[in-house]
C-alpha cells in the first residue's frame, strides 16, 4: 500500500465521517426536543417564565452540536495530517 493509497483512503474517510454528521445531528436533536417537551409536559407550571419554544431549544442545541462538530472533526483531521506526514 502506498502513501497515496493511505492519503485517499483518510480524506474519503473524512468526507464520510462529515457527512454522516448531519443525519446524527439532527437525530440528536429532535430526540433531545421530545424530551424537553415532556419533561416541560410533566413539571407543573410554575415555571411557566422559564419555558423555552422548541424553536428555541432547536436553535441552541444546533449551534452546540455544530461547534462540537466543526470543532471535533477538524482537530481530528489535523490529527491524521500530523501522524500521515510525520510517519
Amino acid at each position: 500500500m502506498k502513501s497515496l493509497d493511505v492519503w485517499t483512503l483518510g480524506c474519503l474517510s473524512f468526507i464520510c465521517l462529515s457527512l454522516m454528521q448531519v443525519p446524527i445531528v439532527c437525530f440528536l436533536q429532535k430526540r433531545q426536543i421530545r424530551l424537553q417537551q415532556r419533561n416541560a409536559a410533566k413539571s407543573p407550571d410554575k415555571n411557566e417564565h422559564k419555558k423555552k419554544s422548541s424553536f428555541e431549544v432547536s436553535e441552541e442545541i444546533e449551534e452546540k452540536s455544530n461547534f462540537v462538530c466543526k470543532i471535533g472533526l477538524g482537530i481530528l483531521f489535523l490529527f491524521f495530517v500530523a501522524v500521515y506526514f510525520l510517519f
